[in-house]
């Protein structure tokens, strides 16, 4: 295989890749801040699809390590959640606002985190 015939393909592929890295920076905090109120958040599903594309590509970045661990994190806590809704009564008061506080610091939106703040409102 000649190398001028690969480069074309290299090169279409480290630009997808970059243009990848960019959009995962933008969406991903690196850095925790005092106030994540200042932290513009992404929609969960966003993101999962965001490691899908990255998936197709085959090629290993942090970024998509970090993105990883964010809906690893956001899929536990959206399991707890919909856990301790179904439990009714069961779930205090205390348990609900916990997992409310713990929403803060995973950086995507959420819509179980909606159905979390109604329950809690009709308590």
């Amino acid at each position: 295989v000649e190398f001028n015939d690969i480069l074309p393909q290299l090169k279409l592929k480290s630009d997808k890749a970059l243009q990848w890295v960019e959009k995962a920076r933008n969406i991903v905090p690196h850095k925790k801040t005092r106030k994540n109120a200042d932290v513009v958040k992404v929609q969960f599903n966003d993101m999962k699809n965001m490691l899908e594309e990255v998936s197709d590509m085959n090629i290993d970045l942090k970024e998509k390590d970090h993105m990883t661990l964010v809906v690893e994190t956001a899929e536990d806590w959206i399991g707890r959640v919909k856990e301790a809704l179904n439990d009714n009564e069961e779930s205090t008061i205390n348990s609900l606002q916990h997992l409310l506080f713990e929403a803060e610091s995973i950086p995507v939106n959420m819509n179980e985190l909606l159905l979390l703040q109604c329950e809690i409102k009709a308590r």
